[in-house]
């Protein structure tokens, strides 16, 4: 399988690109991808596409999104720079924990639909 290097309006053509690059470059795209929606995507079966993710990119599913499975060296020392200020913080704050709120993007907090009534 060979890579086609041409480029069109300086960007690839993910149809040219080998599988495993096509897949990453979708779920870099939108994490949220189905495997179903990667597979008609890429054109690839839903078992190929499952593989690709689990195998060949080292990615898992985690709630909604596919992550890598390891953690470069730079994600580490930031976990450990960001733990070791929430730390400090803490001991000068004892009230810190209570003010702290989580989240994720995928969710919509405080988000109201409208009811149907005028």
């Amino acid at each position: 399988m060979a890579i086609c290097r041409s480029v069109t309006n300086f960007a690839l053509d993910v149809h040219q690109l080998p599988e495993s690059t096509k897949i990453q470059k979708l779920v870099l795209a939108d994490s949220q991808l189905k495997i179903d929606q990667l597979s008609v995507s890429s054109g690839l079966s839903w078992s190929s596409v499952q593989r690709i993710l689990i195998q060949d990119l080292g990615m898992k599913r985690v709630i909604a999104k596919f992550v890598p499975r390891a953690l470069t060296d730079h994600q580490k020392e930031h976990r450990a720079e960001t733990c070791r200020a929430l730390k400090q913080q803490l001991v000068s704050d004892p009230n810190f924990l209570s003010k702290i709120i989580t989240g994720d993007e995928t969710l919509c907090y405080g988000y109201r639909p409208e009811t149907k009534q005028r």
